[in-house]
């Protein structure tokens, strides 16, 4: 009798099952439908609206970039000394690299330092190929100096707000240890790209336009800082304003 009733709710509860395997495979197939449906709208979607798309690389584009590949390959094996034809490296303390041996009327050769061929050492060497000029633009090389350094005394090294971050007095950038006080340290930086009513530069620019030379400007050219102290190198970005307005 047990097993009679057993069977029984086996066979209804495997019945369900079954129906409930079905509806989930039928549920299964249906969003599986809809989801290639999706897929191919967003695939059609994606599509147009490809990275690059409009970006026309022409046969000439191709040749004009395997040409500066060749030239570097001709450089790779003058370096290598498998290029016939080639000399030794005739400065090597000025052209460790033998720039100048990518100078010249060959096939892949550049015809003159002044044009841009060829592709970039990576450390920057050759990217200047005037004669003696290899390391120019290229890594781990001193900057050449324009004028005299002049390094400025800074501000007490007792901060406010932080307290001494040295021993006490005044910071100069003289020093090659501790810490130098600046609480304008990048004064440059900010003359250059700050165009509001806060860069007098900005300002002298704005009140003395280029295009109306013989006009005093409306503006003069302020040579204080926001302290509202002296400052030479205001005066100096005056003076080279004037001098870049007297040429154009």
């Amino acid at each position: 009798m047990k097993t009679r009733i057993f069977n029984r709710i086996f066979r209804v509860s495997y019945g369900k099952i079954k129906i409930g395997l079905r509806t989930s495979m039928f549920v299964m197939v249906m969003l599986s439908i809809l989801m290639s449906s999706v897929g191919v709208g967003t695939a059609q979607v994606s599509a147009a609206n490809v990275v690059g798309q409009g970006f026309t690389i022409t046969p000439s584009d191709l040749a004009f970039i395997l040409k500066q590949i060749k030239i570097a390959e001709r450089h790779s094996r003058v370096l290598a000394g498998i290029e016939p034809g080639v000399p030794a490296n005739p400065n090597p303390s000025t052209d460790p690299v033998y720039c100048q041996s990518m100078i010249g009327l060959g096939e892949d050769q550049i015809a003159s330092p002044l044009l841009a061929f060829g592709l970039r050492t990576v450390d920057g060497m050759c990217n200047n190929l005037q004669p003696g000029q290899a390391a120019f633009g290229a890594a781990d090389q001193t900057f050449p100096r324009l004028a005299t350094p002049e390094f400025r005394t800074a501000e007490d090294s007792n901060v406010p707000g932080i307290g001494p971050v040295g021993p006490p007095g005044q910071t100069s950038y003289e020093q090659t240890s501790g810490s130098v006080v600046d609480s304008e340290p990048r004064m440059v930086s900010n003359l250059i790209v700050d165009q509001t009513s806060a860069n007098p530069a900005a300002v002298a620019a704005a009140g003395f336009p280029v295009r109306s030379q013989g006009n005093e400007g409306v503006v003069p050219c302020i040579t204080v800082n926001r302290r509202n102290q002296a400052d030479p190198l205001l005066l100096v970005v005056c003076l080279n304003m004037e001098l870049s307005l007297s040429r154009t």
